[in-house]
C-alpha cells in the first residue's frame, strides 16, 4: 500500500513540476501515470480500469482534463485512502467515456458535480458518489455485485448539485407498517367475535383521508442522478423483477431512490406483468438492497378484481424454490370492500378485503375489518362466515380463524373462530378446532339450546345432515353436550382467566343487566 501511495503521490503533483524535470530520461504522460498506478496496486479490477482510463482521456477537452487534475489534488490534500476512491474516481471517467459513450455536455456536468462533491462533502460521501457513478458507467447499474445487480434502463438522465437548505427532513420511518397483516392475523384481533362491524366512522375517515393524501417522501440533498422513464431490473440469484417506466432521482449520498409513478408486474410470481401489476404514485426505496416498498397505488388483476384496487405494496427478492412458490411480490387493499370476479354469484356471496402473496389470494386489508362470505341455496342461507384471512384457491376457500354461524330456519350453529375449509365447486363445508386461544371453544347450537365440543363438522350442503366427529387417538373420545340450563363451576372458574382482580363474565353480565342491553362496545365497557 505504501508504494501505491507513492505513486498516487507523483501522479498528483503539479504538471508544471513534472515538466520540470527536464534531466529526466523518460517521463510518462498524466494518463500513463494513472495506468502505472493502478496497474501496480496488483489489483486486476484496478488495472483494467487504469487502461480505460488513459484510452478515455484522448477524448477529453482541455479544459476536462485540467479539471479533472485539479480534482486529483484536492483528493490528495484531504488525504483520502487511495482505493477503492482512487480506482472508482478515474474509473467513473474512464467509463462515462469508453462505456456510455456521453456527449461533450454530459461529461462536463459530470465534471462539475464531481467538483461540487470533492470540494463539500466529506470521504465516505465523496467515495460514495464515485462508487454509484461508477457502477452507472461502467455496468448500467445502480447497483452491481454478485448476488444482486439493479439494472437501470435509461437514456434520459442528468447530474445536478441540490444544495441543503436545512429544513426539517420528513421521517418516513414512522409510516404505519401495513404489510404484517400478510401472512398472519393477531389473536387478540381474532378473539372478538362480534359479527357486526364495530369500525367506528372516525376511524373509516381518518384512513379515507390517509389513502388519499400523499405520502411523505425524503428530501434528497448533496449530488443526485435524475432519470426519466428509466426502468428497474431487480436480477438476484431467485428473481428478474422489473420496475417499469418511472421517473425519479437517486442521491449519490447514500443510494436513496425517490420516485413517482411506474408499475411492477407480478413476473417473480409466475403471473404476466400485463394481466397483473402495481401501479404507483409516490415512492422511495435504498438501491442497495433488492427489495422496494409503497403506501400507496392500485392494483390491477385482469379476470379477479374489476378495474383498480388502492392498496400498499412490497416487494423482496429472497429464496424461494420456484416462481409458484414464491411470497413476493405482495399487495393489500386499503379496505375489505373489494369485489373478487368469479367468487360471488347467486349461490355465493363474498365482500372484504384482497391481497397478494406471490400469486397466492388472501382477504386481508390494512383497515383490518373482517371478510364474509355467505352462501346461500335457492330458498335461504346455509352458511355466513367471517374471518379477517381467508384464502382462496380454485374452487376453495380456507381460512385458519373464522367465526362460523350455520342457519337452521331461524336457528343456527355457531362457532367464535374454527378452521374452515369451503369447496364451493363441490358444495361441501368442513371445520376443524382451530390451534388459536379459543380452541376449545365449544359449538352452540340455538335450535337445541346446547353447547356441544367437537373436533371436525363435515356438511355436504345438498344434505339435512352433518358429520360431527371427536377425535381419541387411541382411546375413544366422549362428545360433551351441555344444554344452556347446565352449570359447571370448573367452566366458570376457567372463565376467570390469569391476572385478573375480578371476573371478566361476571363484570360484562352485570353491565349487561344494569343497562338493559344484549349488545355493547367494549368502550362502553371500559369507560
Amino acid at each position: 500500500m505504501k508504494k501505491v501511495f507513492s505513486y498516487f503521490l507523483f501522479l498528483i503533483l503539479p504538471t508544471s513540476l513534472i515538466q520540470a524535470q527536464t534531466n529526466e530520461a523518460y517521463k510518462l504522460s498524466y494518463q500513463d501515470s494513472v495506468r502505472v498506478i493502478l496497474e501496480n496496486s496488483q489489483n486486476n479490477e484496478a488495472s483494467m480500469v487504469g487502461g480505460v482510463f488513459a484510452t478515455a482521456w484522448h477524448s477529453l477537452t482541455l479544459d476536462q482534463q485540467d479539471l479533472v487534475k485539479r480534482q486529483a489534488e484536492i483528493l490528495r490534500k484531504k488525504r483520502y485512502k487511495p482505493f477503492p476512491l482512487l480506482s472508482d474516481f478515474y474509473g467513473s471517467i474512464g467509463f462515462i467515456v469508453e462505456r456510455e459513450h456521453a456527449d461533450a455536455e454530459k461529461l462536463s456536468t459530470f465534471l462539475k458535480v464531481a467538483k461540487l462533491v470533492i470540494e463539500k462533502e466529506d470521504g465516505n460521501k465523496t467515495a460514495a458518489f464515485f462508487h454509484y457513478t461508477r457502477d452507472f458507467f461502467e455496468y448500467h447499474a445502480l447497483h452491481y455485485e454478485r448476488s444482486y445487480r439493479l439494472y437501470a434502463e435509461a437514456d434520459a438522465y442528468t447530474f445536478d448539485y441540490i444544495k441543503d437548505p436545512r429544513v426539517e427532513v420528513p421521517d418516513t420511518t414512522k409510516s404505519t407498517d401495513n404489510f404484517n397483516q400478510w401472512d398472519k392475523n393477531s389473536p387478540q384481533q381474532e378473539n372478538n367475535t362480534v359479527w357486526q362491524d364495530d369500525t367506528t366512522k372516525v376511524a373509516k375517515d381518518a384512513l379515507s383521508s390517509w389513502m388519499q393524501q400523499p405520502m411523505p417522501q425524503p428530501v434528497l440533498t448533496g449530488a443526485i442522478l435524475k432519470f426519466e422513464g428509466v426502468t428497474f431490473n431487480f436480477s438476484t440469484s431467485y428473481d428478474s423483477a422489473f420496475l417499469k417506466n418511472t421517473s425519479g432521482s437517486l442521491s449519490l449520498r447514500d443510494g436513496t431512490f425517490v420516485g413517482k409513478r411506474g408499475s411492477f408486474g407480478w413476473a417473480p410470481a409466475g403471473l404476466g406483468s400485463d394481466s397483473v401489476h402495481f401501479e404507483f404514485k409516490e415512492f422511495n426505496f435504498n438501491v442497495d438492497k433488492p427489495q422496494v416498498k409503497a403506501e400507496q397505488g392500485k392494483l390491477v388483476y385482469v379476470g379477479k378484481i374489476a378495474g383498480k384496487v388502492d392498496g400498499v405494496f412490497e416487494f423482496k427478492s429472497l429464496s424461494h424454490k420456484d416462481k409458484m412458490t414464491s411470497n413476493y411480490p405482495r399487495f393489500m387493499s386499503f379496505q375489505s370492500n373489494v369485489p373478487i370476479l368469479g367468487l360471488s354469484n347467486d349461490k355465493m356471496k363474498y365482500h372484504g378485503g384482497f391481497a397478494l402473496n406471490g400469486r397466492r389470494i388472501y382477504s386481508s386489508s390494512v383497515s383490518g375489518d373482517y371478510s364474509k362470505l355467505e352462501v346461500m341455496d335457492a330458498s335461504d342461507k346455509k352458511f355466513t362466515a367471517l374471518s379477517r384471512l381467508f384464502e382462496f384457491q380454485d374452487s376453495v376457500v380456507t381460512a385458519k380463524q373464522a367465526m362460523i354461524r350455520i342457519y337452521q330456519d331461524n336457528d343456527s350453529i355457531s362457532h367464535p373462530s374454527i378452521q374452515l375449509r369451503f369447496d364451493y365447486g363441490k358444495q361441501r363445508l368442513s371445520l376443524q378446532r382451530s390451534k388459536g386461544p379459543l380452541h376449545d371453544a365449544p359449538f352452540t347450537s340455538s335450535f337445541f339450546n346446547v353447547d356441544f365440543s367437537a373436533d371436525i363438522l363435515r356438511w355436504d350442503l345438498k344434505s339435512d345432515s352433518m358429520n360431527v366427529t371427536a377425535l381419541g387417538g387411541v382411546n375413544q373420545a366422549p362428545m360433551i353436550i351441555e344444554s344452556i340450563d347446565f352449570y359447571n363451576q370448573e367452566d366458570f372458574r376457567i372463565l376467570s382467566g390469569k391476572g385478573f382482580s375480578f371476573h371478566p363474565l361476571a363484570l360484562v353480565v352485570n353491565y349487561a343487566e344494569k343497562n338493559g342491553v344484549r349488545e355493547f362496545y367494549d368502550y362502553d365497557l371500559a369507560t
